[in-house]
């Protein structure tokens, strides 16, 4: 939805951010864990980074670790310095 409707995004994070408030930090975070790995992806959503900013707020809220199954390391070849 929010990648089809982009202006819709601080709807989304104003009704998320209201839930976890109430202190549904765990069912916040499994929703933005789905979500956005796939609002991420160039082109990247306008209005992703404050789903993002509570992503992190409340992944550290309720303490989840590891990483999430559904983001995948870069395939880019490390950066190398040239001296």
């Amino acid at each position: 939805m929010l990648r089809a409707e982009w202006n819709q995004a601080h709807r989304v994070t104003a009704s998320l951010r209201t839930a976890a408030e109430t202190g549904a930090y765990a069912t916040v975070w499994s929703v933005l864990e789905a979500a956005l790995p796939h609002l991420l992806r160039a082109p990247v959503v306008r209005g992703a980074g404050p789903l993002l900013a509570l992503g992190v707020d409340c992944a550290s809220r309720c303490a989840a670790k590891g990483r999430s199954p559904r983001s995948r390391p870069s395939r880019r070849a490390p950066h190398r310095a040239t001296w």
